[in-house]
């Protein structure tokens, strides 16, 4: 058998193994892959909803500060437009 014969036969080989294996390796990359969209998107979900539970909090803090503040301001006892022309 010649040396030329023999390189032909094992690169048909090589490229039939090729196209079965590099195939599967295709396909597993591509399931990795939706699979770490997926996981990505989860987490991105979960992030969001943890921020959105920090403003909530942020929001009634805000809520009762506001209305500490209107209850001073409009606090006969605080008297709060005399001292404001007293500046």
């Amino acid at each position: 058998m010649s040396p030329y014969v023999l390189v032909l036969v094992l690169g048909i080989l090589a490229i039939i193994f090729g196209s079965i294996f590099g195939s599967k390796m295709v396909k597993d990359y591509m399931i990795h892959r939706d699979r770490m969209h997926k996981r990505q998107q989860e987490m991105d979900a979960e992030f969001a909803s943890k921020v959105l539970e920090k403003q909530k909090r942020i929001n009634e803090q805000f809520e009762k500060r506001i209305q500490a503040l209107e209850a001073i301001v409009t606090s006969e006892n605080y008297d709060l437009k005399e001292k404001i022309k007293n500046l």
